[in-house]
């Protein structure tokens, strides 16, 4: 089988470009044809216009269909950057057409899918979005005009990909729920992500007993200064508790100087990005992986590395995050920016590597189980066919 990828980047960008480059690996071990085709060019004012439709694009994938002539187009992400043009291109050269949302942007304009008070939204999209306050990267009655159009390309996006969108993938059971009571379609079907990590069993690593590891994009949606905030009441009783940051983004300056401000220094180490292949041993000397984001999260790849690796997750019980953690089983669910419920449960584990070890045992059982590359090559032929 013949498959093309499309995704708005090329390059490696986030979780979304690393299940779609995992995705290819997969189909050509097991013997499928695989192009992947997208941008290598990060969004811009340029793409500001390009992104609602792009002729561009229209033609540069009909050509490339009509050369490669795949069996099925499947499309992840497009609105930042070459827009849903790819998909009338493949409905014109008569190519099946699947769409994998990895995240709720088709169901909530602001995408985090929040209000102010950081409850889920109720209702999803609709004209509420128009007058709505929702909570989103860009606040304040200064971005109306921003948040109005960005409706009106979703509006546009959402009646594309009704007409033009044979199949859906939902990497989570919530965004799967949302998106056919939303698109009103019952040609949706949940495919969790999956890694497939391979450690190396004679790396020897002790565990330390007070560290943990946070993982990620450091921007507002993360939720690190919740993070933060935990940290300072856990160190009233664990002086020397240490947690390690790594990512970079917009909030690390903010975030450095709420860690100066909570006389963090000597706990909080920003240690900004660091290639994949050399984050092993972060994970292995960590007690746990923190992830308390205050948005509607899909499938998290951080999640499920933490628990490839065999540590638990303490994080927010937001999105699709109670898909991967189990309460008290291989991990700690909290209620979203609830800092103090977080300290509850990093003291729960510090010092304690014997608990990080049983619950990590659990997590990785139950990834083997449910996150392995097998179901989701199993699910998506399934779809496929």
């Amino acid at each position: 089988m013949k498959i093309l990828l499309i995704n708005d980047y090329v390059i490696e960008f986030g979780g979304a470009e690393k299940i779609v480059f995992d995705t290819k690996e997969l189909l050509e071990e097991k013997g499928h044809i695989v192009k992947i085709f997208g941008s290598n060019k990060k969004e811009n004012i340029i793409s500001f216009f390009s992104r609602w439709f792009s002729l561009k694009y229209y033609f540069i994938t009909k050509n490339l269909i009509e050369k490669f002539r795949p069996d099925m187009v499947h499309c992840h992400n497009f609105s930042r950057v070459i827009s849903p043009s790819p998909l009338l291109a493949a409905k014109k050269c008569e190519v099946p057409v699947i769409v994998t949302l990895h995240d709720f942007h088709m169901v909530c304009p602001k995408t985090w899918m929040i209000y102010r008070d950081k409850k889920p939204c109720k209702y999803g999209f609709g004209w509420k979005c128009l007058i709505s306050n929702c909570y989103a990267q860009k606040m304040g009655i200064i971005n109306f005009p921003y948040h109005w159009l960005k409706w009106l390309k979703v509006w546009l996006h959402r009646r594309i990909l009704k007409r033009y969108v044979d199949y859906f993938v939902c990497p989570s059971k919530i965004l799967t729920y949302w998106a056919k009571k939303n698109l009103k379609t019952d040609n949706i079907s949940y495919i969790s992500n999956f890694v497939d990590i391979k450690i190396n069993k004679n790396q020897k690593i002790n565990k330390g007993s007070n560290q943990f590891l946070f993982v990620g994009r450091l921007s507002k949606e993360k939720g690190v200064d919740i993070l933060l905030k935990a940290i300072k009441l856990s160190k009233e009783k664990f002086p020397d508790i240490e947690v390690k940051i790594i990512g970079d983004g917009p909030e690390r300056e903010n975030l450095e100087n709420l860690t100066k401000k909570l006389n963090l220094q000597d706990n909080i180490k920003f240690l900004g990005k660091i290639p994949n292949e050399k984050l092993s041993k972060h994970y292995q000397e960590s007690l746990a992986v923190i992830m308390p984001s205050i948005w509607m999260e899909n499938c998290p790849i951080v999640a499920l590395e933490a628990i490839a690796y065999g540590l638990p997750v303490i994080a927010s019980n937001i999105g699709g995050i109670p898909d991967l953690i189990n309460h008290s089983k291989n991990g700690y669910l909290f209620e979203t920016g609830n800092y103090k419920e977080t300290a509850k449960y990093i003291k729960k584990l510090y010092n304690n590597p014997e608990l990080s070890i049983k619950l990590g045992e659990y997590g990785f059982r139950k990834l083997k189980k449910e996150f392995n590359k097998k179901n989701f090559y199993a699910k998506l032929m399934e779809i496929y066919q």
